[in-house]
């Protein structure tokens, strides 16, 4: 009994400090700056007025979206230009990308359905538990009743974790057959269009291979979605039976010093922590105590009418956001005990222990997080007074309130790396309260759901395809093939037209393939070896300009120019094979020769570097020489035949 309750402490505490620490449950890896002007990044589009259930991964569903739409957008092109059948197979291809998002989304609700019951049915159990041990006189007795409403809540999460593995994999398991099956849809009519060799046709397969690739990404955000989820498996046990906490503890009411304090009691868990919920003194700087009567503070509400400047937490601080100092208005630096495990502050900020979640910020200070960080925490800027807030590029997560009450904010830019906005994060801000962000983006598809102002920036994406017989492999391709653009715009004032240009080794002067038209698909048949920087420029009906850049290599193609001597000699005179190719790279040369009509070879050099070899043909006829070059860093071998008359 004691070890069983120092786990569901450990797991109780464990809990309280991840839903603290991760604000709405989205935990994001901390990622690299990414220069959106210099990077060809594609930019996804949502579903217009369709709605979907609210999901734990966002950012899966806008990809999916985005896949339907673009989908659609080159059905549409392929059937009024070239093939009802191709158009038919990318509306089917589109219908299994949204059957696998409908069951994602509908695995979701089963989640939360079983969840919700499991919760309402272990805190009817805790509470007949605790009502039952009350009435009886024996301690053992009530113990003993306890104790078996603790295994029995835990065997009733345990099952349900069970329920909900199963329905995560098996939807997983549906939704990847449906990929497959819509990739295989989409590498059909791109087999389609190479037969063809318009331009048109050239491009529009670039925009197919940009819905592989999102296809691609959206496979592996399920893989990654799914893996969450079974991860976050564990956490449920935790949050379930923190719930039953919460709803089966008792609560007192007691004061020392000059704070209040509420402390919590659950006897069914063993669980005792306080509350400091007001502070009565006069001083600007206050220190929140780490214990009262032996029971840990783990959490703060600092209500008080006094001029608090500064507020000091102990470690034993598990709990806070910018809600536990609402009332505080002239704030201005909260600070923590270095040895707490959860939370740090910087420069009178509060931050998670890691750095990458922003968790409160003093109402009366203007701050402004760093880049690096990922998620702007639950209620992190709550009841802020600053009129201006900006986001950094790295940040994933906006948690639930995270900008409530902020009545001075009346816009803000969302970067569009952010794939997740928590419930009510920007109400009772500013009149008129404005979002800025790409088009497409998560920010503008949340905005559209709430209905916030959103001001969508001029955006584009490109789709880039090689013809099928190039060996492209790292973003190289061989000297002589095409390369494929496909530009699409989205955002701004409408009605854009494109500009294209390109350049050769990064030389200063740029030659201009396309001015500003309507024309949005490009190919270009590069005639040098090199590595090509290509630029694309979007304009729209306002005059704004968005560009993005791409790159490839083009390599000359390893050939051998192996030359002889002469080719009719006199018999007992000798022929000279001069070895060589068309590349400065590391090669291996083999010499073979025959009869015209003999059927064997005679090896004269077996691959070696030496590029000289001198041939004496024995008989009067006529001779046939072979030269081999092999290319020592791939293996590439490039062959030349000579012929030679052998007179007597």
């Amino acid at each position: 009994m004691k070890s069983s309750k120092k786990f569901m402490t450990r797991v109780l505490t464990a809990a309280l400090a991840l839903s603290m620490v991760a604000g709405t449950g989205v935990c994001a890896a901390a990622v690299e700056g990414t220069d959106y002007e210099e990077e060809p990044v594609l930019v996804l589009a949502p579903d217009d007025g369709e709605e979907t259930d609210d999901v734990e991964v966002p950012g899966y569903l806008v990809k999916l979206q985005a896949v339907k739409a673009m989908l659609a957008d080159v059905a549409q092109s392929a059937y009024a230009k070239f093939s009802q059948s191709a158009a038919a197979q990318l509306v089917e291809a589109a219908q299994k990308v949204k059957m696998a998002e409908q069951i994602m989304a509908e695995v979701s609700s089963q989640v939360t359905q079983i969840k919700t019951e499991v919760s309402e049915k272990a805190v009817e159990i805790g509470e007949k538990a605790q009502a039952l041990a009350a009435q009886m006189e024996d301690p053992e007795q009530a113990a003993q009743v306890l104790k078996e409403a603790e295994e029995q809540i835990a065997q009733m999460v345990q099952e349900a974790e069970a329920q909900i593995e199963q329905l995560v994999t098996e939807a997983q398991q549906t939704s990847e057959e449906l990929f497959a099956q819509a990739t295989a849809q989409v590498e059909a009519v791109k087999a389609q269009l190479k037969e063809k060799t318009s331009q048109k046709v050239s491009a529009l397969m670039g925009r197919i291979s940009a819905i592989q690739q999102t296809i691609a990404e959206a496979k592996a955000q399920l893989k990654e979605a799914v893996g969450q989820k079974v991860q976050a498996l564990q956490q449920f046990t935790a949050n379930t039976l923190q719930y039953v906490v919460e709803k089966t503890t008792q609560v007192a009411y007691t004061s020392e010093g000059d704070f209040d304090y509420q402390i919590r009691t659950n006897h069914i868990f063993g669980i005792n922590f306080a509350v400091a919920i007001a502070y009565h003194g006069e001083d600007e700087e206050v220190t929140v105590p780490a214990y009262i009567w032996d029971v840990p503070v783990q959490e703060v509400f600092l209500n008080t009418s006094q001029e608090v400047k500064t507020v000091n937490l102990p470690a034993t601080i598990i709990n806070v956001t910018g809600v536990s100092f609402v009332e505080t208005k002239g704030l201005e630096n909260i600070n923590v005990d270095e040895e707490n495990p959860y939370l740090k502050s910087v420069d009178g900020i509060l931050f998670s222990k890691d750095g990458f979640s922003l968790i409160a910020v003093p109402q009366s200070r203007e701050y402004n997080a760093p880049e690096g960080i990922t998620e702007i925490g639950k209620e992190a800027y709550f009841m802020s007074k600053m009129s201006s807030v900006k986001i950094p590029s790295t940040v994933r997560s906006i948690g639930e309130n995270a900008f409530f009450g902020c009545e001075n904010l009346a816009e803000l830019k969302i970067p569009i790396n952010v794939i997740y906005i928590g419930e009510n994060a920007f109400l009772n801000t500013a009149d008129g309260f404005t979002i800025y962000c790409d088009a497409f983006s998560y920010p503008a598809a949340y905005a559209k759901e709430k209905g916030i102002k959103c001001v969508e920036a001029l955006n584009i994406s490109v789709g880039i395809d090689y013809e099928e017989e190039s060996a492209f492999e790292n973003d190289t391709m061989p000297l002589g093939t095409s390369v494929y653009f496909g530009v699409n715009a989205g955002g701004g004032s409408g009605e854009y037209t494109y500009a294209c240009y390109y350049r050769r080794d990064n030389t200063a002067k740029w030659t201009t393939k396309q001015g500003f038209k309507d024309n949005n698909e490009f190919t270009m048949t590069p005639g040098y070896a090199g590595t090509y920087e290509v630029c694309f420029k979007v304009k729209d009906s306002k005059g704004t300009v968005k560009k993005i850049y791409a790159s490839f290599t083009v390599e000359q193609a390893f050939e051998n120019v192996s030359s002889i001597s002469a080719d009719t000699i006199k018999k007992g005179e000798t022929v000279a094979v001069t070895c060589g190719t068309n590349i400065d790279a590391p090669t291996a040369y083999a010499v073979y020769y025959k009869k015209v009509t003999d059927t064997k070879w005679t090896t004269k050099q077996d691959y070696d570097e030496n590029s000289e070899v001198v041939i004496k043909p024995l008989k009067a006829a006529d001779y046939i020489i072979c030269v081999k070059a092999k290319n020592l860093n791939d293996g590439t071998i490039s062959k030349k035949y000579f012929d030679v008359k052998v007179n007597a």
